[in-house]
């Protein structure tokens, strides 16, 4: 089977989406015999891309980019893969990574005859709402985002949500009915993805960690130091707080300033330093859709976790083994409570991990699927 995927995220930068995106590279490169790549052209990548075909499209000029946001177009892709028809020779299968992917894609697929995956990473009207994206218009215009979501949706063969609650936000808010079209399938580790060693944790330290420019991100801070900070303090008051990440905005950087418990580390060069020896990690994102990955980096660890309900999403099987969910101040100190409660090592958190969300059991339940649709005709290709 030879396979086209396409890449939204830009892959030149590792987060949350470009991590996902890796992970589900890796699964649908490892069961092609042909594999291809197209993506946002970049001077370099944050992964390497051995013996994968690279089909690298220029970015889009800021007067371009504001004229298709009036026009509705939600991607650059299209106007490349309709001036390069070639790419799709031999293709049995291409792969959207995005549901914004849908505007125009699947039409031209329709065209060519060939059937098509789509993973959605969010819901992408949430998403681009809550993280005041460009190409929603800062979050005011999402009408043609849900358009190109609901093309690719119900257009695809095959749709992968994140998380149950994607999933039946998309059933929802496109009228699916049919639950066979949507799997939720975390994608969240790569191939060549080993658990650490766990070291000995520090028992006054606890970690945040984020894109610190990012809307979401700073909603979320900003909670923790109004409501929850002071929780923190009362049960653990000799406890250090650090909030790590990228490119910090000088407002969020003057109100960390002003609490003598906490610390802000810039742009990190290992964020796993950071947190392996960390007491317990603390996500408190309220926004957004999708899996928060960066959820991943203390698990890994056997590190436990309180995370909002909102950053548990997708995590439902590690809620009591070492996630605890909050929704409010009050949620959130009987979480810490149940945490400093109980003794769940930090091995168990991790087998736990591993045991729901590594690489060989999701790219298993890809194959089982693509190996039982009846409707697909390269099913006996597939590994």
């Amino acid at each position: 089977m030879n396979i086209l995927f396409i890449a939204y995220t830009d892959m030149s930068k590792r987060n949350g989406g470009s991590i996902c995106t890796k992970s589900f590279i890796d699964i649908f490169c490892s069961i092609s015999q042909k594999f291809a790549l197209v993506l946002a052209k970049s001077e370099k990548y944050a992964w390497d891309f051995p013996n994968i075909t690279l089909y690298e499209v220029e970015s889009t000029k800021k007067i371009n980019r504001f004229k298709n946001i009036l026009t509705g177009a939600t991607n650059r892709y299209l106007p490349y893969l309709q001036n390069n028809k070639n790419i799709f020779n031999d293709i049995n299968l291409v792969v959207l990574s995005s549901g914004v992917l849908g505007y125009g894609i699947p039409n031209l697929l329709d065209e060519l005859g060939i059937p098509f995956i789509t993973i959605h990473h969010n819901y992408e009207p949430i998403y681009h709402h809550d993280n005041k994206t460009m190409v929603s218009l800062f979050g005011l215009f999402t009408y043609n985002i849900f358009k190109a979501e609901d093309n690719a949706l119900k257009k695809s063969m095959l749709n992968i949500a994140l998380t149950p609650k994607d999933a039946g936000l998309l059933m929802k808010k496109h009228r699916i009915y049919n639950k066979k079209r949507i799997i939720v399938s975390p994608g969240i580790v790569d191939s060549e993805f080993k658990c650490p060693n766990i070291p000995q944790k520090i028992s006054n330290k606890v970690v945040i960690s984020g894109a610190l420019h990012d809307y979401q991100t700073i909603d979320g801070i900003l909670y923790y130091l109004k409501e929850l900070n002071n929780i923190v303090l009362r049960h653990i008051p000799d406890i250090k707080v650090i909030i790590a990440g990228r490119n910090p905005t000088k407002s969020l950087k003057n109100k960390i300033s002003k609490f003598g418990n906490i610390i802000m580390i810039e742009n990190p060069i290992n964020m796993d330093t950071i947190i392996e020896d960390a007491l317990f990690y603390i996500n408190p994102t309220r926004l957004g859709s999708g899996l928060k990955l960066r959820n991943i980096d203390a698990l890994k660890y056997g590190c436990p976790i309180i995370a909002h309900e909102n950053s548990c999403c997708g995590y439902e099987p590690l809620v009591g083994n070492g996630l605890y969910k909050f929704a409010d101040k009050n949620t959130f100190e009987e979480a810490l409570i149940r945490l400093k409660r109980q003794s769940i090592s930090r091995h168990a958190i991790q087998r736990e991990f591993l045991k729901f969300y590594s690489f060989q059991n999701i790219r298993q339940q890809i194959v089982n699927y693509l190996n039982n649709e009846k409707d697909f005709l390269y099913r006996s290709t597939i590994i």
